[in-house]
């Protein structure tokens, strides 16, 4: 009897094995994110945000969280906090009175917008989810854990005091010019911008961003996403090991974790979200390691990012796999799908149009180099949409989808401005219908940080072949239509002699190479010289991943800007 007593005992006193961060819990029901990067609301010309206005007030906020939220579809809105480094709500962590008495004094600048705003008594996170929630609207507030937009600035000025606080840097920042990253080898980052930010085995730099990020908890906000992808410079390759970068970042978030448990409401969930890179060879550099923040930081939603482009090369499904099943993926998607830099003319012509070049021989000597973005098409959304849900992602998220509209700068984000297709998001959350519609794969020069497996960014010349893979999954009924293949150049690619092989099946030439599907974008489209085109028998595609391989056979050196497949669906 004794025995059985102490055997009793033992199991009401040994407390239980702890579960991971990541059990127990169901998963998010979201299916449509949309991140919406604050600045858009002076930066584009819109209906609420005309002339010469760059006031920042709560009436253009309300408007702005409006459009997105009337469009329906949108399950989740995100709304950036700012930088990172400055405060745009009311803190007591730093007060904005303080901060800029401290910029006026060290710069003679007077406040920005977003700063004025505040001395006036607004508060942007309260403005947003007080609208959000008239509109029925779950809302996240996304945190830039590492802005370097200042880099950007800072590494072609050479005046210290206008260096030291370009875009909305601190005093914390101007005065730790020691915990900077600074120089690394080539080849790392991107050296224009690593400097100049800040790094995190340094506890100062990450309390610093925690303090903020606690205040942020205490909101009444859904949930909280951490950005890592804004930007995505944290450690200095030799100063710190790939398990001390893992350690410190998954320590970092079980902190957010907790600030955000902390402030719930009885009964409350409260959701953690991450954007990091969709590329794993990205993610030991910057300390990412999904598994440990899924399963001893408590994170809920991974946000898949390409960082700035819709890219069908991207690792959601992929990271999908190593993840716990109650946790959700979600593949990014933006306004971009191609870019590259090119010279052109900075001044809008006088209808608001910009002129590009496309043939090196046109480009006048007085041009600017500015980025060509090619726009990603209603089309190309849709068959993103299908890879993803064929795939197995939980759903899609949107970053930047604003700047279809352009902004008030013709050398940011020129071309013809559109309203984003906002009326998207109620087809793009339907499997079926994404699943049913035509078909357009692509392929973009892209910009990725720290990823080398890129296409098109090597040179052709005569007999070099370039091999690259797309994942390509079959719309409703499969494929039985032959469909087109398209390469692209920003160079004239007349004279020029290719060929494309798909599957190890030489493909057929062919003269049209029009746009297989309406297309109302003009910006990084070019001129019928700059594309060659292949018939592609729909026999010849498989569901999964399709080897492709370009070789160009004659012609002068040049550097492929887009790939894209079109394949009708139906009978």
């Amino acid at each position: 009897m004794k025995k059985i007593i102490t055997l009793i005992a033992l199991f009401v006193f040994i407390p239980a094995l702890p579960l991971s961060a990541a059990e127990g819990k169901s998963k998010p029901p979201f299916v449509i994110i949309y991140n919406n990067d604050t600045t858009n609301i002076i930066n584009c010309p819109t209906w609420y945000n005309v002339g010469k206005d760059y006031s920042f007030t709560e009436e253009k906020i309300r408007a702005n969280v409006d459009e997105t939220a009337d469009c329906g579809g949108v399950d989740v809105l995100m709304m950036a906090s700012g930088m990172g480094w400055e405060p745009w709500w009311k803190s007591t962590a730093l007060p904005m009175q303080q901060h800029t008495a401290w910029r006026t004094k060290r710069t003679g600048k007077p406040p920005t917008p977003f700063q004025t705003f505040v001395l006036q008594g607004g508060d942007l996170i309260d403005t947003v989810t007080d609208e959000a929630r008239k509109k029925k609207q779950t809302v996240f507030v996304t945190y830039r854990m590492n802005d370097g937009h200042h880099a950007f600035g800072a590494a072609r000025i050479k005046d210290p005091v206008e260096r030291a606080t370009a875009m909305a840097i601190t005093q914390f920042y101007d005065e730790n010019p020691q915990f900077l990253i600074g120089d690394v080898p080539a080849g790392t980052h991107e050296p224009s911008n690593h400097r100049y930010s800040m790094e995190f085995i340094h506890p100062q730099v990450r309390e610093y961003r925690l303090q903020f990020i606690k205040e942020l908890a205490q909101k009444d906000v859904d949930g909280i996403e951490l950005d890592f992808m804004r930007f995505w410079f944290y450690f200095h390759p030799e100063r710190s090991t790939s398990k001390q970068r893992a350690d410190i970042m998954t320590q970092l978030v079980k902190e957010v974790r907790a600030a955000l448990d902390a402030h719930a409401k009885p009964g409350q969930r409260r959701y953690l979200c991450v954007r990091i890179p969709a590329y794993l060879e990205m993610m030991d550099a910057i300390g990412i390691d999904p598994v440990r923040l899924a399963k001893e930081a408590g994170v809920d939603m991974f946000n898949i990012s390409g960082h700035y482009h819709s890219d069908m090369q991207n690792e959601a499904a992929k990271i999908k796999k190593m993840l716990p099943e109650n946790v959700a993926v979600y593949t990014e998607l933006h306004y971009v799908n191609a870019r590259q830099n090119r010279k052109i003319p900075f001044a809008r012509e006088p209808d608001g149009s910009v002129t590009l070049f496309y043939d090196a021989r046109d480009i006048p000597a007085d041009a600017k180099t500015l980025w060509v973005l090619r726009r990603t098409s209603d089309q190309a959304l849709i068959t993103s949409a299908h890879m993803a849900y064929a795939r197995g992602v939980d759903g899609l998220s949107f970053f930047n989808f604003q700047y279809y509209r352009g902004t008030r700068y013709p050398g940011d984000v020129y071309g013809t401005p559109h309203e984003p297709p906002y009326h998207l998001f109620k087809k793009l959350r339907d499997k079926e219908f994404v699943a049913g519609e035509n078909q357009y794969y692509f392929l973009g020069y892209l910009n990725t940080p720290l990823v080398k497996s890129r296409p098109f960014h090597q040179l052709f010349k005569p007999g070099v072949t370039q091999t690259m893979l797309l994942d390509m999954a079959p719309p409703t009924g499969g494929w039985h239509k032959d469909g087109r293949l398209r390469i692209q150049s920003m160079e004239s690619l007349k004279g020029s002699q290719w060929s494309v092989s798909f599957n190890g099946v030489k493909l057929e030439q062919t003269d049209d190479v029009s746009e297989p599907y309406p297309n109302p974008y003009d910006t990084g489209v070019g001129a019928p010289d700059n594309y060659k085109a292949f018939i592609l028998p729909a026999a010849l595609v498989k569901d999964g991943e399709n080897k492709i391989a370009v070789t160009m056979k004659k012609g002068g050196a040049v550097r492929l800007f887009y790939l894209d497949i079109a394949l009708p669906a139906g009978e």
